[in-house]
């Protein structure tokens, strides 16, 4: 795979989301923050990606699931986060000059979600709520998004 995506192909292989339902809520935490990187279009055009990957959880709108999502998740949540940072940080590239982003960004990234999901649905089964949070274990999800913002170089 060439490291200068086209745009369309750039957005298939890069924003991951899973499709949610209206009456669901979402915990959203930044995985890395901003970071820069060039892409080309089709017709071999320069441009500046600027981009955001976010870790998302999202589960029904339902009171009691919220809360014991919040109370008892939220921490595996959180460690998920840091996991796939620091899965994920090291082929950032460097943010003092412009560069693509590396052959193995999009296998790292898909790397990073499958370990995420395999711990989150681990301690998922071993919160205290299982019970009440197993008959909601459909409506609950974890995937990441990849927000992209694209200007002319």
């Amino acid at each position: 795979m060439s490291n200068r995506y086209n745009l369309y192909n750039y957005y298939q292989n890069f924003y991951y989301r899973s499709s949610l339902r209206q009456s669901q809520k979402e915990i959203a935490l930044d995985i890395i923050n901003e970071f820069k990187y060039l892409i080309n279009n089709y017709l071999g055009e320069l441009f500046i990606a600027s981009s955001k990957i976010k870790l998302i959880v999202a589960y029904p709108s339902i009171e009691n699931i919220e809360k014991i999502v919040k109370n008892e998740l939220l921490a595996c949540i959180q460690k998920i986060r840091d996991g796939m940072e620091k899965d994920i940080r090291p082929i950032i590239p460097l943010q003092d000059q412009y560069s693509y982003l590396p052959n193995n960004f999009d296998k790292t990234i898909d790397i990073a979600r499958l370990k995420a999901k395999q711990t989150f649905w681990q301690c998922f089964n071993r919160a205290p709520s299982y019970k009440i949070l197993s008959e909601y274990k459909n409506s609950i999800d974890i995937d990441t998004k990849f927000e992209v913002h694209i200007s002319q170089h």
